[in-house]
């Protein structure tokens, strides 16, 4: 890879050039450029139309760029000629299954009509190539029921025709459709349509007719069809109108198919990088020579192999009898079994000790030539033995600091982080000898990819053969969602016959835990497909050229959801879901306006809406440049390269009975694979842009389905991590004002926060030497204590002391000088365990050190001269959930905890603290671990940990985002506090009141559960043999009776830390009782929550008030919570389950057969997630609170995008932070505050809940007058209760929470209600934006 050979040349430059405004003819070179750099997005796509790629080879003058362009080019020319012979293998296949399977008068049961009837004569409709009648062309030209013909037309005329009773809307003569008399018929059964456009159906009037009139909706459909290009041939232009070919022999059939599978397929592949855990690596013996070789085996090792061979067949002969014989003979050998197990592998572990030692080198020759029975029967032994006779070793990841639990997923870890951390070099394994290098273990070697996401990629590209109108016969189903299965159910089809094509793919089920490292990403065994060696090999070469520099940028180039920012501004987005954005229809496709809509989309629900004004304002923040910062990306390359040796002095070599392992000795890795590839990936893209002098990109921007803004691409974005944060300056400098000046300090001041100068610094390439004395004397260290003192406030104006021109002010300026000269020597400063990490943010404290030390350098020299700064100003809203619940509920006392209102201190208020504290006073008052019979020691190591800060950060954040008990006590117990982290488990024997190993508990399981009925003597309950689901039921049920399995804290979870540092080492000793002290420590949480932060509580009660009665009094179409945003936005609040992973049953070819399928069993069966229209009542019971909360906070920050982009186009945004050039950091305080009150301003009612209340009480007011026999439930009447009381209380109680609490306010700004009129918001006075600290 090119990281350090593109940061590695930068210097230190703290003065860069003002940008330029761009002229035409620069935009013009800066679009061909993001053109040509999206023309990878379309590799893996269906092609019907030939790409026209002349008119930008016509407008490209600048050799480079022309040179770019035709790398890619270059590429795909490279693409079609590997797989054409396989695409032409898949068409021979499919031709061969559809002749097997077909009538014999198959022309005439072609049917286009009806989407349920699937055989390969149907399918083949859909994929049909005729020759042009073109004298002189030699061309075939797609014919399908859905090419822009006279019977495409007729087909329209025909469906219109039934509902509207106007003949000369089409003009099938002329070629002509009067859009707008078919618009205006439209129009007149149902009046939204837009009657004076000439063009097509948009995609919000589709989806709102799909709703309400289903054939009205078949018209628009096929209409839009007819208005696409008309049907001509590509090579001679020859209209094709009129030409309607019969169906017969001479068609050419399944081309298209055939050429998107494999095409698909490859480009799929290509682009995904799998390392799984049983991933092995090779190794070169540094300076090994094979010494004089023996003529026989020596006498112990003869007699070794051959008790080995002894043992293993007898382990094998019982293995044999095992699985033939019942649950009885099983548990009565188990013992035997496990000990032959052991025993054998006991042998192959001295084995392979002695190969890896060294003591068989002598010996190579012989044990090579044994015979191939033992050869056979010990693979891995034989195996290595090959690779030692070379000078080689092969090698898997094992354990992690001896951790004798989840193997795999520890392996896993292991495995990733040594894939990806050979990019940045050859490596010696410590103590060992072993040299591991990236060119004998190329990341190349592991492109495989589950069966699921081919069969998605697959099903994509069919479904632009059979457009959506031709799925909309039945009425009562939704054509997108058939449409999808249809696609699904044939790509798995066309996957079975890829299998047995030759030398193409591999298959390979696996393990979950195999892939899963950090966390599960599946749960259940899958089929993982790659390249077969064969065709690897051809890959390879098709693209050893100039086009692609490295074998990781092959990969990097088909990574197509790999997306980049853009090198010019984007496109305007607009109402539809596929405008704007990137300039490609490729690339638009894959980063649509919403974003997480798929499932909904299926059912025609889009759960976000944008108004005109939110779309207006994600296009001002598209509007936003960036930059490189260089100096940061040099230090962060250099960080994380010493991070990457760490990793690798940290790993020995150990042997067992598979072979040889590297293992961690360390307590955990800093990172893993994935993140280490991401960082790596950030880096990459920075230095491709400084070595291609790039000084300026762009994001694209999309909602999600709450109305929060992302960007499209995940690198080098303001809403990434630390990395990503540290590299980014806005795209535009502006000379440092006053207020500039102002904010850069307090920028600095609040980056130093809690930093120590007393550390040891450090020096040298891996930044790991100790042997420097302290740089600062004892006064500075005395001086440095009151600068944190003024700096543990969190006041903008404590942080103003420091900058008074004294001693404090000259002490911070030379710890920047240091940090800022040499980040290496100075380390511990700024870098210290706060890099590479979660919330890490030291690389954006460097990028303030380099910006201020350039000010005080640059004022040293011309005290007058402007200085250049394109730094970003950044303000959190500090524990934003429970801000916008304090609004909504008007609780003046949360509002002050959360610092939405000035408390009595007159500073921000650590709400971390503070329920920290609740939870020790619910342990002090009734203790809730007495059950669990702790010793004092235990129980204040416990205590210790519950009211920890740090502890309690994660539960107030987590919980107010809707996390449950269920999903908060994993938090506490694994490696990384996360729901799906690893984690031990402990297993017990009830009755014996004592743990027992994994294997014991298993294998009872495995005999319980196989057990026939007649022995459960303890269950009751008396069921037919045959029904073997209750049966399983009661089998279960009986065994978790007599054994349990519970989760045991990670050493390195956050209970497994503080348990350690307790030195309680009989807490360590009790893993039966870490899930107790989890659980309870998730309760206390809870519980002081509830008291610190109350309203949070009564947001969730209201709203799940109103969605119960929403569910009841609202069409069952309609019977979910929504509601308006202050800037008109539409936020639905309705979820579908997951596409259903199905087994879809393979077809088999049978000449007999008219079109039929048959179920067949198959060694290999595949998955297709098909579309599932269950609506999932627990997510939208659950989402609801948190999704309300996120769509206000997503209008907070639409509000003040459209504030503040009136002064400055440089806007940064993550959520509930916001930022800005330091120059105008009084106008972010000013408009964020004000725009957060905004958001929650409704003209008749204290709040947006207070508004969804009475919605919801009006729509029983509404039922109840239509329908008096509605019925409500005992549950339903108490919601109704609930919710009149929630209005009578908030009627006032929101008024308590507001902007005019602030400061005074001019009666002439207030409403007719008494509420501020934010029209004419600058009338506010006296209000010292400074000293509030909603956002700080």
């Amino acid at each position: 890879m090119n990281i350090e050979s593109n940061i590695d040349s930068v210097k230190h430059n703290f003065n860069m050039d003002t940008m330029e405004h761009f002229s035409n003819e620069e935009l013009s070179s800066l679009r061909n450029k993001q053109l040509a750099n999206e023309k990878r997005y379309s590799i893996g796509e269906l092609r019907l139309v030939k790409d026209d790629d002349s008119l930008f080879e016509e407008n490209v003058q600048n050799a480079k760029l022309k040179d770019f362009f035709d790398s890619h080019l270059g590429i795909e020319a490279n693409f079609s000629r590997l797989i054409e012979p396989y695409a032409k293998e898949l068409k021979e296949k499919l031709l061969e299954q559809w002749k097997n399977t077909r009538p014999q008068d198959w022309s005439n049961k072609v049917t286009e009509i009806d989407p349920s009837n699937d055989s390969w004569n149907t399918i083949s409709l859909w994929d049909r190539k005729v020759n042009c009648p073109t004298d002189n062309c030699a061309a075939a030209v797609i014919k399908t029921p859905s090419s822009n013909d006279v019977r495409l037309w007729k087909r329209a005329r025909e469906i219109t025709s039934k509902i509207i009773k106007h003949s000369e809307i089409f003009s099938i003569m002329y070629r002509k459709i009067d859009m707008q008399l078919l618009r205006k018929e439209i129009n007149n059964i149902h009046n939204f349509v837009k009657i004076d456009s000439n063009f097509q159906f948009t995609e919000k009037e589709l989806r709102k007719m799909q709703k309400l009139d289903t054939d009205v909706y078949k018209i628009m459909l096929y209409t839009n069809l007819c208005l696409d290009d008309l049907d001509i041939c590509q090579e001679c232009g020859c209209d094709l109108f009129a030409y309607t070919p019969p169906i017969n022999e001479t068609n050419s059939f399944f081309e298209t198919i055939a050429d998107l599978t494999i095409r698909r397929i490859v480009a799929t592949i290509a682009g995904s990088v799998i390392s799984t855990s049983s991933k092995k690596y090779i190794g070169r013996l540094e300076g090994f020579e094979l010494p004089v070789q023996k003529e026989s085996i020596s006498e112990d090792v003869s007699k070794l192999l051959q008790k080995l061979e002894e043992i293993s067949q007898e382990y094998s002969d019982l293995q044999t009898q095992r699985v033939a014989s019942d649950v009885e003979f099983r548990a009565n050998t188990q013992d035997k079994f496990n000990s032959l197990y052991d025993r054998r592998n006991e042998m192959k572990s001295m084995m392979m000790s002695k190969l890896f030692a060294g003591d068989l080198d002598s010996q190579l020759n012989v044990l090579h030539d044994l015979e191939d029975e033992q050869k056979e029967l010990h693979k891995s032994l034989f195996s290595e033995i090959v690779n030692r006779r070379n000078g080689r070793i092969s090698f898997t990841a094992g354990k992690i600091n001896n951790y004798d639990f989840e193997l795999k997923r520890h392996s896993g870890i292991i495995s990733s982080c040594i894939q990806h951390g050979l990019n940045f070099g050859d490596v010696e394994i410590k103590n060992s000898k072993i040299v591991v290098t990236q060119s004998d273990n190329l990341s190349i070697n592991q492109l495989q990819v589950p069966s699921s996401k081919l069969i998605d990629g697959i099903a994509n590209e069919l479904a632009k053969l059979k457009p959506l109108a031709f799925f909309t016969n039945n009425k009562n189903q939704f054509p997108a969602a058939i449409q999808t299965k249809w696609a699904k159910k044939i790509a798995v089809q066309i996957l079975y016959l890829v299998k047995d094509m030759n030398n193409f793919l591999n298959f390979r089920k696996v393990d979950q835990d195999e892939i899963n490292n950090s966390e599960k990403n599946y749960h259940h065994k899958i089929w993982l497909i790659r390249f077969s060696r064969d065709f690897k090999s051809q890959f390879e070469s098709a693209f050893s050229n100039d086009c692609l520099e490295s074998k990781d940028e092959i990969i990097r180039y088909f990574d197509i959801m790999r997306f980049e920012p853009m090198l010019c501004p984007p496109e305007p987005r607009d109402e539809t879901l596929s405008g704007g954005g990137y300039l490609t229809e490729s690339a638009r496709r894959k980063s649509q306006l919403i974003s997480n809509n798929l499932p909904e989309h299926n059912f025609n629900i889009t759960r976000f809406n944008p108004s005109k004004s939110a779309i207006e304002n994600i296009n001002n923040i598209q509007k936003t440049k960036w930059r490189i910062n260089k100096n940061v990306a040099k230090v962060i390359y250099d960080c994380l390269k010493m991070k990457v040796n760490d990793f690798f002095n940290n790993i020995v070599m150990s042997v067992d009975h598979i072979g040889i392992k590297a293992e961690y000795k360390g307590d955990f890795p800093e990172f893993d694979g994935g993140q280490l590839n991401e960082w790596m990936d950030t880096l990459d893209l920075a230095g491709w842009y400084i070595r291609e002098s790039i000084e300026t990109f762009w994001h694209a921007w999309r909602f999600d389905w709450r109305g929060r803004m992302y960007p499209c691409s995940t690198l080098l974005t303001p809403q990434d991590d630390d990395v990503s944060r540290g590299l980014l300056l806005f795209g535009d400098e502006l000379p440092l004002n006053d207020e500039g000046v102002k904010w850069l300090k307090r920028m600095v001041g609040r980056a130093y926060r809690g930093r120590s100068i007393t550390v040891k610094q450090t020096r040298g390439d891996n930044l790991s030497n100790d042997d420097n004395q302290n740089i600062f004397t004892s006064q500075e260290i005395k001086i440095w204590d009151e600068i944190q003192v003024c700096l543990s406030t969190k006041k903008w104006s404590d942080i103003d002391k420091i900058f008074d021109g004294g001693e404090k002010e000259s002490l911070i300026q030379k710890v920047i000088k240091l940090v800022a000269e040499n980040p290496y020597e100075n380390y511990s400063i700024w870098a210290d365990k706060d890099i590479f990490v979660k919330k890490g943010e030291g690389f954006q404290r460097l990028a303030v050190t380099y910006e201020y030390n350039s000010l005080n350098e640059q004022k040293k020299i011309n005290p007058e001269g402007q200085v250049m700064s394109s730094i970003p100003f950044i303000v959190d809203a500090s524990s934003n959930i429970y801000q916008h619940a304090s609004r909504l509920t008007g609780d003046v006392e949360m509002a002050k905890s959360v610092n939405v209102l000035p408390n009595d201190s007159k500073q921000p208020v650590d709400v971390y603290k503070k329920v920290a504290l609740e939870v020790a006073n619910l342990i002090d008052n009734n203790n809730p671990f007495s059950c669990l019979n702790l010793s004092n020691e235990e129980l204040e190591a416990i205590k210790s940990f519950c009211i920890d800060r740090n502890t309690a950060k994660g539960p107030v954040m987590t919980i107010g985002y809707g996390a449950t008990h269920f999903s908060m006590v994993p938090k506490f117990l694994t490696h990384n506090g996360e729901t799906n982290g690893i984690n031990p488990w402990v297993y017990v024997d009830i009755e014996k009141n004592e743990i027992i190993s994994a294997r014991t508990y298993f294998q009872n399981k495995e005999y319980l559960l196989d057990l026939p009925l007649k022995n459960l003597d303890e269950i009751k309950h008396e069921i037919s043999k045959e029904n073997y689901d209750e049966r399983v039921e009661l089998l279960e049920i009986n065994f978790k009776s007599l054994f349990m399995s519970k989760m045991g804290a990670h050493p390195i979870s956050k209970l497994g830390k503080a348990i350690r540092a307790s030195n309680v080492k009989s807490l360590v000793n009790k893993p039966e009782i870490h899930h107790d002290i989890a659980s309870k420590v998730a309760t206390l949480f809870n519980k002081a929550i509830d008291k610190v932060l109350p309203g949070h509580g009564k947001v969730k009660t209201g709203l799940e008030h109103v969605r119960i009665i929403n569910s009841v009094c609202l069409e069952s179409s309609e019977n979910y919570t929504k509601w308006q945003t202050i800037d008109k936005s539409i936020v639905s609040n309705i979820r579908f389950h997951k596409n259903k992973p199905s087994p879809i049953v393979p077809w088999r070819g049978n000449s007999n057969m008219n079109d039929g399928l048959i179920n067949a069993k198959s060694k290999l069966t595949f998955s297709a997630n098909i579309p599932n229209d269950k609506r999932n009542s627990n997510d939208e019971k659950r989402g609801l609170p948190p999704n309300f909360v996120h769509s206000i906070d997503a209008t907070h920050m639409r509000l003040f995008i459209g504030k503040i982009v009136n002064e400055t186009k440089n806007i940064w945004s993550v959520h509930d932070a916001f930022g800005v050039h330091p120059n105008f950091g009084d106008s972010l305080l000013k408009h964020g505050v004000q725009t957060f009150f905004e958001a929650h301003n409704c003209k008749n009612s204290g709040s947006k809940l207070h508004d969804l209340i009475n919605d919801s009480i009006a729509v029983t007011r509404n039922v109840e007058e239509e329908n008096k026999g509605l019925k409500l439930s005992k549950k339903e009447k108490t919601s109704l209760h609930k919710l009149k009381q929630f209005a009578s209380e908030f009627k006032t109680s929101n008024d308590k929470v507001d902007l005019i609490k602030l400061g005074n306010i001019n009666k002439d700004n207030l409403n007719e209600n008494g509420r501020i009129n934010y029209n004419s918001i600058e009338e506010l006075i006296s209000i010292n934006y400074s000293e509030i600290y909603l956002l700080s």
